[in-house]
């Protein structure tokens, strides 16, 4: 469903005039002025178009009616969409009216939630690592500030939404840009989506590989591998990803719900556990060769690290027009927001506080833990650690049907994307199931790049994630916002956003390259 609220001002003259534009491309505008003389008024638009009365206009789209019922002073738009009804009453005596939509039914709580559940993803299992790379404080205040810009950015973008009326981020850009540039948009979001799947499938080779271990005469050998177990997984998907419509899988979602909270209440008892020093004397010996005080705060150059594995794990900005659209009292969606992201952050800090005071220097303590400390599970699975506790396998199982079932979600919006540019006049079965199998092996070919989920986490977060969390919600600000809506507080911030987008794009970027090519800035 998609929806808006909007405050319009209306003549509440009983015989109103009103100027219709009909906009059938950007070239070409068409005029006419229809007289209201028998207190009922019809006016069809076959484009996009402007609709003014003596003290407003209106934007209308293709197949909207605009229903003027002169005599009760009411005014009555319906568009092509069956899902969208705006009726707006016109007081006598009162010019102010409110535009609103029927079909708006989320309650605050309910967009609240949503927002939470959508941000905490794959993204938290990589926050302990934060930790190692900035140490303790640096990395609390790097949390705090992109996800408090984050929430910023999100907000903005559904009151961009309202007054474009836009429906989804790709209208945004539409109506930004007047149509042109969609490639870019288009490639930022493909790029996202597509890191995005990937990350899902280091997760199946990560959980898989850890619960392969429990069937007798696999444990140890290739059978039992992370390549192996991406393999295993991507046969189940292969059924899964065919189907137009997902609503079979929407129930899914509390499967994730409930997986976010398990792994959040494990990593505060383990950690609290080990902080008492109930644990292996091996893991006992490796803890004591570094103190917590040695990383409380540390300059290093991998401090350029943290910023994209954050920017991973907060971010669903490409879904805010649609939970802004369903929302039932849009003047909440501030505090929808901010509740949203106060339900994802406290997940996401507990994880990555306790998770890293569990386990601390053994984090670095071998090339190998630095490698696989991107996912947090894989690590306390080490034998020194909890090993094959059933309360960890509980957790990884929890995990491993969470992606399998999420996967589906994030392959259909990086498929469609790709579909929308091969053939943007339409397709057919044949040809949406041939790209979907294409995509399908080209993302499973890519996973099996032997490379560790919170790299996929930082190429993702590094090169795409600032357009969409920073960059792209600033310039839809600066350029639909009417400048008598801008407020100055409003505007300082989308500065802030602007220019820290850039500059994480930047940074972010030069970490990763430096890293492939063999420079890593990480250092005790």
């Amino acid at each position: 469903m998609s929806t808006f609220i909007t405050e319009q001002n209306f003549n509440t003259n009983k015989n109103p005039k009103f100027n219709f534009e009909n906009v059938n491309n950007v070239n070409s505008l068409e005029k006419s002025t229809i007289d209201n003389e028998d207190s009922s008024n019809r006016i069809s638009s076959n484009g996009e178009g402007i609709l003014h009365t003596e003290t407003s206009t209106i934007k209308t789209y293709s197949n909207m009616e605009i229903i003027s019922d002169g005599e009760e002073g009411k005014i009555r738009s319906v568009f092509d969409d069956p899902d969208i009804l705006t009726t707006c009453d016109v007081e006598e005596g009162n010019n102010s009216a409110k535009v609103e939509t029927e079909n708006g039914n989320a309650s605050l709580l309910v967009t609240a939630f949503g927002i939470g559940k959508n941000i905490t993803g794959s993204g938290i299992i990589a926050m302990p690592q934060i930790i190692v790379f900035a140490s303790f404080i640096p990395s609390i205040l790097m949390t705090l500030f992109i996800a408090y810009l984050s929430m910023k950015s999100f907000y903005l973008l559904g009151k961009c939404c309202q007054v474009s009326n836009s429906k989804t981020f790709k209208e945004l850009w539409h109506n930004a840009f007047n149509g042109r540039y969609v490639w870019v948009c288009q490639t930022v979001l493909i790029g996202l989506t597509f890191f995005g799947t990937v990350s899902y499938c280091k997760c199946f080779g990560d959980f898989g590989a850890y619960l392969l271990q429990l069937i007798p005469g696999l444990a140890g050998t290739c059978w039992a591998s992370k390549t192996a177990a991406m393999l295993y997984t991507h046969v189940i998907l292969q059924f899964l990803i065919l189907s137009k419509d997902l609503s079979s899988l929407k129930y899914a979602s509390i499967l994730g719900l409930f997986a976010v909270c398990y792994l959040t209440l494990y990593s505060m008892i383990i950690g609290t556990k080990y902080l008492s020093g109930d644990h292996s004397p091996k893991m006992q010996n490796i803890l004591e060769q570094e103190s917590f005080a040695d990383n409380l705060w540390v300059f290093r150059w991998s401090w350029l690290a943290p910023a994209s594995t954050l920017s991973s794990s907060f971010i669903c900005h490409y879904n805010a027009p649609k939970f802004f659209c369903e929302m039932e009292d849009k003047p909440k969606f501030k505090r929808a927001t901010q509740c949203g992201f106060l339900i994802a952050l406290v997940p996401n800090m507990l994880v990555m506080i306790f998770g890293y005071l569990a386990l601390q220097n053994f984090m670095s303590y071998s090339p190998e833990n630095l490698e696989s400390s991107g996912n947090i599970i894989t690590l306390f699975g080490h034998q020194e650690a909890e090993g094959l506790s059933p309360y960890l396998i509980i957790c990884a199982s929890l995990y491993m049907l969470n992606v399998i079932f999420s996967y589906p979600f994030i392959f259909m919006s990086l498929r469609d994307s790709i579909l929308e540019i091969i053939f943007p006049k339409g397709y057919g079965l044949r040809k949406r199931l041939i790209v979907t199998e294409v995509i399908f092996i080209t993302v499973c070919l890519f996973s099996l790049i032997p490379v560790p989920i919170d790299d996929i986490l930082r190429w993702k977060g590094a090169f795409f994630a600032p357009f969409i969390l920073f960059i792209f919600p600033a310039i839809f600000y600066y350029k639909l916002i009417p400048e008598e809506h801008k407020l100055k507080s409003e505007n300082f911030a989308v500065k802030v956003i602007f220019i820290f987008g850039i500059f994480h794009f930047l940074t972010s970027s030069t970490y990763c390259i430096l890293k492939c090519i063999g420079i890593n800035l990480y250092y005790k």
